[in-house]
């Protein structure tokens, strides 16, 4: 669970430049071991990459963001076309 938290502490703050293991042992309240442990477990589910100075979060996180945000966007907009339609036909009916 801790490299869910470490993995959830880099997605909620992003930012460009990499984070350093001892920097998110301090914010995620762990162990400097503990998080060397939990980014080697990202690293290995292709979540997190290691870069020259630290980590960042892997295409593969980048990617489902994006693609949840397309779909969120989709959706308002659809879910907005519906309830005009219906606004709409229910003004048309009551004439």
């Amino acid at each position: 669970m801790k490299a869910l938290q470490i993995l959830a502490t880099m997605c909620m703050h992003p930012r460009v430049k990499p984070y350093q293991a001892k920097e998110l042992a301090n914010i995620c309240k762990v162990s400097l071991a503990t998080t060397y442990y939990a980014l080697s477990q990202l690293r290995k589910a292709g979540l997190v990459e290691h870069v020259q100075n630290g980590f960042i979060v892997s295409q593969v996180i980048l990617s489902a963001g994006a693609l949840y945000q397309q779909q969120l966007a989709h959706m308002s907009v659809q879910t907005l076309m519906e309830e005009l339609y219906v606004t709409k036909n229910s003004k048309a009916t009551k004439h």
